[in-house]
C-alpha cells in the first residue's frame, strides 16, 4: 500500500507541475504579446491616412494648385453621398463618350457634370471615365462645418 501511496503523491506532483508550467507559458505569451502591441502599436489607421489625404487634396485648391485625376476620383468616392458637399466637375474629357440619343461617338466632347457625388447616375457613369494622369485645377467655396461646401474641378 506504500508504495501506490508514493506513486499517487509523485502523481499529483507531477500534475501540478505540468499545470503551473503552462499556466506561466500562457500568462509569459500574453505579457510578451501585450508589451509588444503597446511598444509598436496596433497598426495603421488606413481611414486617418485617407482622411488626410482628402484634406490635403483640398487644401491645395486654397493655392490654386494643380491635382490628377487620380485624385478627384478618391475626392469623389470620399465625399459620395455625403449632402454637405457638392463636387462639380467641367470640361471633363472621359476616357470615350457616347451620345446618348445617337449613341455616335463624339469627337472632342467634354463633359460638365454638377453634384456628381450625390447623383448616382452620373456617379457610375462618369467617375470611371475620369483618366487618372490628367490635370485639374481645384478650387472649393463654403464649409464643411457650415454645410455648404462646393467644390469645383476643372480640367486643364
Amino acid at each position: 500500500m506504500e508504495e501506490t501511496s508514493i506513486f499517487r503523491a509523485i502523481t499529483i506532483a507531477v500534475a501540478i507541475f505540468i499545470a503551473i508550467a503552462t499556466i506561466t507559458a500562457v500568462l509569459s505569451y500574453y505579457n510578451t504579446a501585450k508589451d509588444l502591441v503597446q511598444a509598436i502599436g496596433t497598426g495603421t489607421d488606413y481611414n486617418e491616412i485617407y482622411s488626410d489625404y482628402i484634406e490635403n487634396s483640398l487644401l491645395k485648391a486654397d493655392a490654386n494648385t494643380f491635382v490628377t485625376g487620380s485624385e478627384v476620383i478618391n475626392l469623389v468616392n470620399y465625399f459620395y453621398k455625403d449632402e454637405k458637399v457638392q463636387v462639380n466637375i467641367s470640361r471633363m474629357t472621359p476616357l470615350f463618350f457616347l451620345d446618348r440619343i445617337g449613341g455616335d461617338l463624339i469627337n472632342g466632347a467634354t463633359v460638365q457634370v454638377n453634384n456628381i457625388n450625390n447623383n448616382e447616375e452620373n456617379y457610375n457613369c462618369y467617375l470611371t471615365r475620369i483618366v487618372p494622369s490628367e490635370k485639374f485645377k481645384i478650387t472649393k467655396f463654403g464649409s464643411y462645418e457650415l454645410g455648404t461646401l462646393v467644390i469645383n474641378v476643372v480640367r486643364q
